[in-house]
């Protein structure tokens, strides 16, 4: 980890960052690509030693002919004045040596008479002048320190002069560039199409791998039906058989918490439903009891005299209040235990009169529901499935997002594929309040409205919304029996502006 502080480190923190960059820049690369990497440099390294080791064979294999070449000139100019007659002038000296010469390479002749006057000696390593010439500097590279020999010519028992002999490689230089740079263009040829096959094979090889990562993503978002076929990669196969093992486990695992919720959920709903009963049946009856015998009082004792009316009117009255209260809780309770119509009234209805009951509550917040055709019903589980999130997303807007606009949808789509087959009932809630943080764990609204969501086989995703507020979003699958002639479109309040 990298922990970067003031300015005033100046280069070192420069020096500290910039390897810290290169590894993550490194680790952002696909394993492929790395492999390419590495195997480019181990090739050009190979490359640079090869380059190397040929400079230094050029450089032998160019010693070695220039010195041979300058011990056959020597020995050839040596016979050639040798044979010549005592009478023989330097200018013919020099004719008859350049024409022994005229074969020679690597090496130029230089003629410097008695008096000092310096003339060359025509060789093929100066009458073709660049004919086939290497770049310079691999010339410079190669070619070290010129050899040079003197041989000193006699002619009649006379001194006339003498034969400087200087090596010249430059033709030996120019053969073995020629040949260095033909192996060069077929070394990269080959190099190339070895990369273009190893990209292909690594492409195969690695495959395994991205079908493995699109897997473990699917598991990710909650596709436990995923599996994967064998690859043809033997160290991979138990890789693969092993997800396929995982991922089998958490389908079980979801199917079996799934049956668990759905069973939880249900003796939730049938104890609410048996306290709404007794609440409705026992308490109702109860308070109406009080109700009509603090009303009978209060008709009785009309008649009696005033300071006693005036008591007996006082306490029945404040009887008949705290009565009115309790009816009041009483169904209160009674709708937050179970809607009174769930199973009697379309899904429609039924939510718009909650978003309806929380515009009353909130006359200051803009509510918006938009129900799109959908079937009258689609079963008790799923409308109150339904039906409990929207209350709870609205609760939550209000509460902890002080929100000013909440924008509620529903509509009946095809499910998306690799979902299953089917449609789905989809609602969407925005609002734009403070948000929520992804990264705070979900409290237990939330996580009630999940596990409702998961009980009937579907999914909740909760994330922010741009530029503000929370985003809601759920999806049920419905029998396909569910989607029956659809019903009116359903608006409430305005469209948040």
């Amino acid at each position: 980890m990298t922990i970067l502080g003031t300015d005033t480190s100046g280069s070192d923190a420069t020096f500290v960052t910039k390897p810290a960059s290169v590894a993550m820049a490194w680790r952002r690369l696909p394993i492929r690509t790395q492999l390419l990497v590495a195997i480019a440099l181990v090739c050009c390294v190979a490359a640079l030693v090869a380059s190397v080791l040929a400079v230094l064979r050029a450089n032998e294999r160019a010693s070695v002919e220039v010195r041979a070449t300058i011990a056959i000139a020597e020995r050839l100019i040596t016979e050639t004045v040798r044979g010549l007659p005592a009478d023989t002038s330097a200018d013919a000296v020099v004719a008859n040596v350049s024409q022994q010469l005229r074969y020679f390479r690597h090496i130029r002749a230089h003629f410097t008479d008695a008096r000092g006057d310096a003339s060359m000696v025509l060789t093929p390593a100066t009458a073709e002048l660049d004919a086939n010439h290497a770049p310079r500097w691999f010339e410079r590279i190669v070619h070290g320190t010129p050899e040079t020999r003197d041989v000193s010519i006699t002619v009649g028992g006379n001194t006339i002069g003498v034969f400087t002999i200087e090596g010249d490689p430059a033709d030996e230089i120019a053969e073995v560039w020629d040949d260095l740079s033909k192996s060069s263009v077929v070394a990269l040829g080959v190099v190339s199409l070895m990369f273009a096959m190893l990209y292909w094979v690594l492409g195969r090889v690695l495959n395994p791998l991205n079908t493995l990562s699109a897997g473990l993503h699917e598991l990710e978002v909650g596709h436990y039906g995923t599996r994967v076929a064998p690859p043809g990669v033997r160290e991979l196969e138990p890789i693969a058989c092993h997800f396929n093992a995982l991922a089998a486990a958490l389908d079980a695992a979801r199917a079996e918490n799934r049956e668990l919720l759905g069973h939880f959920i249900t003796l939730q709903e049938d104890e609410r439903r048996q306290i709404a009963t007794e609440l409705h049946d026992e308490a109702g009856p109860c308070l109406f009891g009080i109700t009509a015998n603090a009303g009978s009082i209060l008709t009785m004792v009309k008649a009696a005299e005033p300071s006693l009316k005036d008591r007996v009117t006082e306490r029945v009255t404040a009887i008949l209040d705290s009565t009115d209260r309790l009816k009041s809780l009483n169904r209160g309770r009674l709708k937050s235990l179970r809607p009174v119509a769930i199973g009697q009234v379309s899904l429609e209805e039924l939510l718009s009169d909650l978003v309806a009951e929380f515009e009353m509550r909130h006359p200051d917040v803009n509510f918006f529901l938009a129900i799109e055709p959908i079937a009258p019903r689609y079963g008790e589980a799923i409308e109150l499935t339904l039906y409990r999130c929207l209350q709870q997303g609205l609760t939550n807007a209000l509460q902890h997002g002080g929100a000013t606009n909440i924008d509620a949808r529903l509509m009946l789509r095809d499910r998306p594929a690799g979902a299953g087959a089917g449609r789905e009932l989809l609602l969407t809630m925005i609002d734009d309040g403070s948000g929520i943080d992804v990264r705070t764990p979900a409290g237990f609204g939330l996580s009630a409205m999940r596990e409702r969501v998961m009980a009937v086989h579907g999914t909740c995703t909760i994330a922010r919304a741009e530029p503000r507020g929370t985003s809601i979003t759920i999806s049920v699958p419905v029998p396909e029996a569910g989607a029956m002639k659809p019903q009116r479109r359903a608006l409430t309040g305005e469209p948040p502006s």
